[in-house]
């Protein structure tokens, strides 16, 4: 049985000198979730204890777990909020979380700027991937702290690590200055950063957010031999070497076609630089996606130039195409899953005035143009099979409540998945789908 603290309405910095109090650990944000329906009011902070039992959380199911719901009861204050319990298990799981009052201290007195990944920052306000809401949150935190971030922490991979400095003004650190047109071969334009306002930045997926864009690729000089690149690219299991000579401007590009050419073409070539193409295409971490996925189809492949300069990664024709399976296969899982539940509902036979008796009553507008299943949207049809006598109508020989539950977990990743993302979704979520549509087949 776990022991726990909980402090409401309190700041984290608040809740550490609590925590020092009680004796408890670094404290870390939270939720608690006391009763139904839940509301969310206020932020609270929540610290591990391993002494005392300020707050038991034993797994009975008169009063704790209810589904994805979960309670906890608190001896010091209760608070009510809506969290999903898979939420409250990652949130209780992250106790090391950056502290921004802490973070801005120590950056005045190192004068250094405060290096961690995008994921670990989103991690400090409770979310394990950015989105609009979590974005708002995040940038308010920053703001209130006098803080920033480089690069933009809204255009890169998650796994990127990004520069927290403190706002410009007195004390503020001078930041890496990136000039675009340093070192440019054939730069893409526009990019994120100059083109879109903040509002259409949050669904803009750039080339910085694929994976492939922040790993660092090999290098080779152009006076190497040919044996060398060849080896490295065998060893390393990669189809192409960057030749630059300080990884900042990109000399050519080795490849196994510019290989095979120059073998054919001239004999053997002994050197990298006899084997290299010439002018590869390098775009800026911020370019946009879709500008540029012509040029890379055509060209095969893409360096990516960091915020700091430098060539960080590259991206292929197959990063692209494994993108979009990452991000269209979640919308394909759902729309499966909703003629599915379609397929069933039918067989209910309900009745025209029975479908729109799913529909929220305080709109007409919307009753009125529902003549079919396949009017219903998933709220709606999921409020369909919560209904026992539907249920019975269905003639499905399931527990009702598990089927439910489990179709809950669903809308709340079918929500996120419609406020499109380039992080999408975990993989946790992805299996939920993908059992889900699993089972329905099988109905």
């Amino acid at each position: 049985m776990t022991s726990t603290t909980i402090w409401t309405g309190v700041t984290l910095e608040a809740a550490r000198e609590k925590a020092k109090a009680f004796g408890a650990t670094e404290p870390c944000l939270g939720a608690h979730v006391h009763q139904y329906p839940f509301s969310l009011s206020k932020p609270i902070a929540i610290g591990q204890k391993h002494c005392g039992s300020n707050v038991s959380t034993p797994p009975t199911e008169n009063s704790d777990s209810f589904g994805n719901k979960s309670r906890l009861i608190c001896s010091l204050q209760a608070i009510e909020i809506d969290v999903p319990y898979t939420r409250l298990q990652k949130l209780l799981k992250n106790k090391s979380m950056p502290d921004f009052k802490d973070i801005a201290l120590k950056i005045k007195e190192t004068d250094k700027p405060y290096s961690m990944s995008v994921r670990d920052l989103m991690k400090s306000i409770g979310h394990y991937r950015r989105s609009t809401d979590a974005n708002r949150i995040l940038k308010n935190r920053l703001r209130r702290h006098k803080l920033t971030v480089e690069p933009d922490f809204e255009l890169v991979n998650i796994e990127t690590r990004i520069q927290i400095f403190p706002l410009e003004g007195k004390g503020a650190i001078k930041k890496t200055d990136i000039n675009p047109k340093a070192h440019q071969t054939r730069e893409a334009e526009p990019t994120a950063t100059t083109e879109r306002s903040e509002e259409e930045r949050e669904i803009v997926l750039t080339i910085g957010q694929l994976p492939s864009a922040v790993r660092e690729p090999t290098f080779v000089t152009r006076d190497e031999p040919i044996a060398r690149a060849i080896t490295l690219m065998l060893q390393g299991g990669v189809d192409h070497l960057v030749v630059s000579q300080n990884k900042r401007a990109a000399d050519g590009l080795i490849t196994w076609s510019s290989i095979g050419r120059a073998r054919a073409g001239r004999g053997s070539g002994s050197k990298v630089s006899d084997c290299m193409e010439q002018e590869p295409y390098v775009v800026r971490f911020d370019a946009l996606l879709f500008d540029t996925v012509r040029e890379i189809t055509r060209r095969g492949i893409a360096l990516v130039r960091s915020s700091t300069g430098t060539i960080g990664g590259s991206v292929t024709t197959a990063d692209i195409a494994e993108q979009f399976v990452t991000l269209s296969e979640p919308f394909l899982f759902l729309e499966q899953i909703e003629n599915h539940l379609r397929a069933l509902l039918r067989s209910a036979k309900l009745t025209v005035e029975g479908l729109q008796d799913l529909v929220d009553p305080r709109d007409e507008v919307r009753k009125a143009k529902v003549k079919s299943v396949d009017s219903l949207t998933f709220g709606e049809t999921l409020r369909a099979f919560d209904q026992q006598i539907t249920w019975e109508k269905m003639r499905l020989e399931l527990d009702r409540k598990t089927v439910i539950d489990g179709l809950k977990k669903v809308n709340e990743i079918r929500n996120h998945v419609m406020h499109f993302h380039p992080d999408g979704i975990s993989d946790e979520e992805r299996e939920i789908l993908r059992r889900t549509r699993h089972m329905l087949q099988i109905l």
